[in-house]
């Protein structure tokens, strides 16, 4: 964990993907022109940044197809360590198979749709963060982290949480501005299940300092 901490303050405001662009309808291995609806495969994919795209693939798409669509989007070159999830009925989750075909791995876990929903997640974390060339790669890995801390997948001493918090803050907000940013607005980002009034202040604190 301590090895992240010191990229997170290089992660850029202009890090996330543009505006408006919560819909995807083409791009590699996409919907052909001309195919008609009952040939598709109607997707939804979360992205770690809470937006999501819609995709329409293919019937007889390869799970490949739909997962290179989400890296052409996010601008990812960095490919090894990002995945897609979905999941059963029962909310087991799967590792969608980019060598077979999606709508034989939906259909044999029995998940819900259409639409089918995908989850973009990190699969695997680097061992060594100075090997991540890219930023945007650095930025997905932030945003994973900042998700396993909040919903407790990931355990995250106070300090570095604090840590992690404030580099959040300053990717999304800019540096520490008095005249805007009063001791209450923590109060309005959720970074963990259970966030005390300390550790906000301690966030704040460790703000300021973040350049």
């Amino acid at each position: 964990m301590t090895k992240f901490m010191s990229f997170f303050s290089r992660v850029g405001r202009g890090s996330t993907r543009p505006a408006g662009f919560d819909q995807v309808d083409g791009g590699p291995g996409g919907q052909e022109p001309g195919t008609g609806k009952r040939d598709v495969l109607p997707c939804h994919v979360q992205l770690l940044d809470g937006s999501d795209m819609r995709v329409e693939l293919p019937k007889t798409a390869l799970g490949s197809a739909l997962y290179e669509k989400v890296l052409y989007f996010l601008d990812i070159i960095e490919t090894d360590y990002f995945g897609l999830q979905f999941s059963d009925a029962s909310n087991v989750n799967f590792w969608l198979d980019p060598l077979k075909k999606v709508k034989k791995q939906l259909k044999s876990r029995d998940a819900i749709g259409p639409p089918y929903t995908f989850r973009f997640r990190v699969k695997f974390y680097a061992s060594e963060p100075n090997h991540l060339r890219e930023e945007l790669t650095r930025y997905q890995f932030f945003l994973q982290l900042k998700l396993d801390i909040l919903v407790g997948r990931l355990e995250c001493p106070f300090d570095e949480c604090v840590e992690l918090a404030a580099f959040a803050l300053q990717s999304e907000l800019g540096d520490y501005n008095k005249k805007v940013h009063s001791p209450g607005f923590i109060s309005e980002f959720r970074f963990v299940e259970n966030q005390t009034e300390e550790m906000e202040l301690a966030i704040l604190e460790k703000f300021k300092t973040c350049k």
